[in-house]
């Protein structure tokens, strides 16, 4: 009798994972890859807050799916992370299932035409724009990207200055 308890559960088990209905979004990735699959849950409430997904970069990033568009007034990349935790894809008000990030960061006064030049530059990459002296006494940027997880500054020379 446990035998029996014992394989139904683990029938049960394997059913339920691989019940799981599945978004595929062709072609719309930040890798080499063609086409991931993102659970229907996270689609669903992408839609309901941004539109469509489709316009949006989608990647997997340890244990979250990240959403990536060019939105709003300033035209700044927002980064949108769902958990893939299975409880977080139940549809409870006091849940928290999703949190948005506007980047880059602005760690001092840098003008608007350094921040587009930036975005354009550096793209999904970027994550801050901070201004500095050089010893003579011209503007450049340090901007911070990171890549696969890991953070690099590189600097970045007045685009008004680089344009003369």
């Amino acid at each position: 009798m446990k035998k029996v308890i014992l394989a139904f559960a683990a029938f049960t088990a394997v059913y339920t994972v691989s019940a799981q209905e599945t978004v595929v979004l062709e072609g719309r990735t930040a890798s080499s890859y063609n086409a991931y699959s993102i659970p229907e849950p996270i689609i669903v409430q992408y839609k309901e807050v941004y539109g469509e997904p489709a316009l949006a970069t989608w990647s997997p990033v340890t244990g979250w799916w990240q959403a990536t568009y060019k939105g709003g007034a300033e035209n700044r990349l927002t980064h949108v992370y769902y958990s893939t935790q299975p409880y977080y894809l139940v549809d409870v008000p006091d849940r928290v299932v999703s949190y948005k990030v506007a980047l880059p960061v602005i760690n001092t006064f840098v003008s608007e035409d350094v921040i587009k030049e930036a975005i354009t530059k550096y793209g999904d990459n970027l994550y801050s724009v901070k201004k500095l002296r050089t010893t003579d006494n011209a503007d450049a940027y340090q901007v911070a990207l990171i890549e696969n997880g890991t953070m690099r500054t590189v600097l970045m020379n007045d685009p008004k200055v680089a344009s003369n």
